[in-house]
């Protein structure tokens, strides 16, 4: 899988730099969360989102431009806050 870059004006950051993650494997899915369990992990000035849901996924990155091959997994929860949405 070949990840397209590209900063705030659009501008293809792979044409100079290379692929982020050449040749890795990424897979994600969202999942519907309980509110009042998952909202108990959250941190003060976190709400969820409004349907409560979550991100998984997992990777294996084999070659990336910044650091060596590594394999990852992550839960990321879809929050709002003074400042906006996120992840927590």
């Amino acid at each position: 899988m070949l990840m397209q870059r590209r900063n705030a004006n659009n501008v293809d950051l792979n044409r100079d730099h290379g692929y982020m993650w050449e040749g890795s494997r990424i897979l994600s899915a969202d999942i519907g969360l309980n509110r009042k369990e998952a909202g108990k992990v959250l941190p003060r000035g976190m709400r969820l989102t409004d349907p409560p849901t979550a991100t998984v996924y997992i990777t294996d990155c084999v070659k990336t431009s910044f650091t060596v091959p590594y394999k990852e997994a992550g839960l990321m929860i879809h929050v709002r806050t003074l400042f906006g949405k996120g992840w927590h």
